[in-house]
C-alpha cells in the first residue's frame, strides 16, 4: 500500500513490519491477477539521547513480516499482514539489558483515483519484555535484578497524497502527502526478583502518541535492460508528535512497597525529519523484489529501519 511508501522509522519493529512490503500500486502495475502475497526481512536500530536525569537509550531489532491482499478493481485494494520482531535495548552508562519479542497483525487498504490516493492501516501487537540489571552498592554484595512483563499496542494511521507528474520519459513525479498516526502502548505491572529488598515493584503504564507527517516523495524509473525497470522513490518529511513525549515510570522497592516514586526515562524528540528511500524491480512477470529504508532524525534522536522482500501476484 502507499502507506508503505515511507512511514517514519520511529514506527520501528512491528510498525515497520506491518503493511510496509511495497507500494502496491507500483507492484501490481500490469499484474496477472488481483491477488498478491509478500514477505520481508526487517532490521533496525536507534538512539534516544539522555539528559541530566536519565541515561541515553539505544536499541536494535530484527524480524520478518508477511501478508496478502486482494485488488477489487484498479482503484481499491485491501489486505492483511502479520509480523514478528525480536529486539535488544540498553541504557548508556548502566550495566544491564532489556529484551523484547513482539507479534503483530494489521489490516490495510488503499484507494487510488487518478493521481490521488488514500491509505489506511489498523494494527495490534503483543509484546513480551524482560530485563536484567546489575546493582553495586558499597558495603553490600553485588546483586542482579531480573523482571519480565507483557504489553499491548494498538495503532492506526491514514495517509493521503497527490501525484504530480514532472518528467514523463522517466515516469518522474513529485507527490506531496500528509500522514496521521495514533498509537497506544500499555505495559502490565511486574515485580523484579533476585535483588532482595532492592528489587523493584513496577506499576503498569500506558504511553500514547499522536503524530503527523507532512512531506513529499520524489519518484522515477530507470531502465535496466531485458524490458525491466528499476523504480526509485525518495521521501522527505517533517514529523510532529502532539502527545506528551515524557516517559514516566512509577515503582517502589520490595523492601519499602508503600513508598512509591516516579522516574523519567530518555525523552524522544517532539519534532524530527523523516527520510526514506525505496528501490524495486520486476524479477519475473508476477514477482517483484524490493528494498526500502525509513529514517527519523532529530537532535539527540535517530531511528532507522530497513526492509528487504519479495512480492508475488496472480
Amino acid at each position: 500500500m502507499a502507506a508503505s511508501r515511507g512511514s517514519a522509522a520511529s514506527n520501528a519493529g512491528q510498525r515497520a513490519a506491518l503493511a510496509q512490503a511495497c507500494d502496491i500500486e507500483a507492484c501490481d502495475a500490469g499484474a496477472p491477477g488481483p491477488w498478491g502475497v509478500w514477505a520481508s526481512a526487517i532490521g533496525g536500530l536507534g538512539n534516544v539521547a539522555g539528559n541530566f536525569n536519565a541515561g541515553g537509550l539505544s536499541y536494535n531489532f530484527g524480524g520478518g513480516a508477511a501478508g496478502f491482499d486482494y485488488r477489487f478493481d484498479p482503484r481499491f485494494v485491501v489486505g492483511i499482514g502479520s509480523g514478528y520482531t525480536s529486539g535488544n535495548l540498553w541504557v548508556n552508562g548502566f550495566t544491564g539489558q532489556g529484551f523484547s519479542n513482539s507479534v503483530s497483525v494489521a489490516a490495510y487498504g488503499s484507494f487510488t483515483q487518478s493521481n490521488f490516493y488514500v491509505d489506511a492501516l489498523a494494527g495490534y501487537a503483543n509484546y513480551s519484555n524482560w530485563l536484567n540489571r546489575s546493582i553495586v552498592i558499597p558495603g553490600l554484595s553485588p546483586r542482579v535484578a531480573t523482571g519480565s512483563t507483557t504489553g499491548n499496542q494498538v495503532l492506526g494511521q491514514a495517509e493521503a497524497g497527490y501525484k504530480l507528474d514532472v518528467y514523463a520519459p522517466a515516469h518522474g513525479a513529485v507527490t506531496p502527502f500528509a500522514l496521521f498516526q495514533a498509537a497506544s502502548v500499555s505495559q502490565n505491572g511486574f515485580n523484579e526478583g533476585g535483588a532482595n529488598s532492592l528489587s523493584l515493584i513496577v506499576q503498569s503504564q500506558t504511553t500514547t502518541s499522536l503524530r503527523t507527517i507532512f512531506g513529499a516523495d520524489l519518484s522515477g524509473s530507470i531502465g535496466i535492460g531485458n524490458m525491466r525497470n528499476l523504480d526509485l522513490d525518495f521521501r522527505l518529511g517533517w514529523q510532529h508528535d502532539y502527545a506528551n513525549t515524557a516517559r514516566p515510570i512509577t515503582a517502589s522497592f520490595a523492601g519499602a512497597p508503600g513508598n512509591a516514586f516516579t522516574v523519567y526515562g530518555a525523552t524522544p524528540a517532539t519534532d524530527s525529519a523523516v527520510v526514506g528511500f525505496s528501490a524495486k524491480s520486476q524479477i519475473a512477470d508476477n514477482a517483484q523484489l524490493y528494498l526500502r529504508y525509513d529514517g527519523q532524525i532529530a537532535t539527540g534522536t535517530d531511528n532507522h529501519a530497513l526492509n528487504v522482500g519479495v512480492r508475488f501476484t496472480w
